[in-house]
């Protein structure tokens, strides 16, 4: 089990009620948890400990009263389906950046004893401006060994203005090996007017990666946040409907979900 840095791409697309799509060059680390802080020890300007160039930071992920963030996602998945992870868990995302993080959604892969099988994925989704958290827990089937496996569950969570509430999710997930490939479909009345996919490949993660990585995109998270915030603006001149957060809805108050 190795820790990667994944480079590719992020590709957005509104179907209905008005066609908008955008797409940008990305990076993001894929790190084994249990290797936290001593895994970035080796990279004079990363850090799990302290500030650094590029940190990784315990606070901006899912919180609990558990010290780490293994142990965490552990109980989070035994609160949600009864069943403590046996193997490792990695996660998918992005670091933070000369002080700066943005993780519209970062995923951990919960692997079986065996480090052969994911048993559960958990998507830890945030959402901007209202700093808020919220993790699906997905359990994966017992017979996915390779390729993609498909999901489809309820919104839960609000993400954007220009999206209702009132949504299904249809969610696509390949193995992370060589290539990892995510496709995030949303539908309305059995209508789809979302998709979103995310298509990367594994280089190692060191020094050298991760400073290529680093001085080809210098300010990769407040690129994230901006295309937001643009992209935000696109839909309001395009007249999208907006929604506003439904402050009082009970369901982002369940478990995974932090307080802004």
């Amino acid at each position: 089990m190795n820790s990667y840095i994944y480079t590719g791409t992020l590709w957005h697309k509104r179907l209905k009620p008005k066609i908008h799509s955008f797409f940008y060059k990305v990076f993001m680390v894929y790190i084994v948890l249990e290797e936290l802080p001593e895994l970035f020890d080796k990279i004079w300007f990363c850090s799990a400990r302290r500030p650094a160039i590029a940190r990784f930071r315990r606070d901006d992920h899912y919180r609990s009263e558990a010290e780490t963030l293994d142990e965490a996602i552990r109980q989070l998945v035994h609160d949600r389906v009864g069943l403590f992870p046996q193997g490792p868990i990695t996660l998918l995302t992005h670091l933070r950046y000369f002080g700066f993080v943005m993780n519209p959604v970062s995923f951990y892969y919960c692997w079986d004893k065996s480090v052969s099988r994911i048993e559960h994925i958990v998507a830890e989704v945030h959402n901007t401006p209202w700093g808020e958290q919220h993790c699906y827990v997905l359990e994966c089937p017992r017979d996915w060994m390779h390729g993609s496996a498909q999901f489809v569950l309820d919104k839960e969570f609000h993400v954007s203005p220009f999206m209702p509430m009132d949504q299904m999710y249809a969610w696509e997930f390949s193995y992370p090996e060589h290539c990892l490939n995510i496709e995030m479909n949303s539908s309305t009345n059995n209508q789809q007017v979302f998709q979103a996919s995310l298509n990367l490949k594994a280089i190692d993660l060191n020094s050298s990666n991760l400073a290529s990585c680093l001085l080809s995109y210098p300010f990769m998270t407040t690129k994230v946040a901006a295309a937001i915030y643009m992209e935000a603006a696109h839909l309001w001149l395009k007249k999208m409907p907006f929604y506003p957060h439904p402050i009082h809805n009970k369901k982002q108050s369940n478990l995974g979900t932090e307080k802004s």
